[in-house]
């Protein structure tokens, strides 16, 4: 069964409990689905060659991410954020990160983190969660650009987490309201490459 995020609802059967975030959609695609679904390998490489660095945002070049602004195809957020296996052919999504841009209200992403959050704790029933906390986030050198957050890890260790990104000026990059799943491989991944 699958779970498809929207407009800050989920629309679920009150007797099912998510095991994985591949239950889940955000603009109607999921971890673990190829992201050749949903665009062609010709814009798939003009994304990843329109960056200088290729995607390649994190410590170690095993993932990349490339994101999707603005499209006509989506209903809710304003980018969308893939990370996928580096030199992998099928484009395989190990996760997938809806994003609201907020330039000039960051009150409001608030009012949504908590009513994602109340939602998140209805479907994430037995998942492990980790309650809202704040944090510097590394891109930022000067350590003015702070996260809020609130994350679940699932059984099978796949992860939720929603977030509102309040960036420094310094930055250059709009505050946000961030929804994150993210597929076992890749959290197990992100949390050595960041340890």
């Amino acid at each position: 069964m699958r779970f498809i995020i929207f407009t800050f609802l989920f629309l679920f059967t009150t007797n099912s409990l998510a095991e994985d975030v591949s239950d889940f959609e955000i603009e109607g695609i999921s971890v673990g689905e190829s992201l050749l679904n949903f665009y062609t390998l010709e814009e798939i490489n003009k994304k990843i060659n329109s960056y200088n660095d290729k995607g390649f945002i994190y410590p170690s070049n095993e993932f990349y991410a490339i994101t999707f602004r603005n499209s006509k195809n989506f209903s809710t957020f304003d980018d969308v954020q893939f990370s996928l296996k580096n030199n992998d052919k099928s484009f395989e999504i190990y996760s997938i990160m809806g994003i609201i841009n907020y330039p000039s209200n960051l009150d409001e992403c608030f009012v949504n983190l908590d009513k994602i959050e109340n939602d998140f704790d209805k479907i994430f029933k037995n998942s492990n969660k980790i309650d809202r906390y704040e944090y510097s986030h590394q891109a930022d050198k000067s350590g003015k650009s702070k996260i809020t957050q609130v994350y679940y890890e699932l059984e099978n260790s796949s992860v939720a987490v929603a977030s509102c990104a309040n960036w420094s000026k310094e930055v250059n990059i709009l505050d946000a309201l961030r929804v994150t799943l993210q597929s076992t491989d890749f959290r197990n991944w992100i949390n050595q490459v960041y340890n």
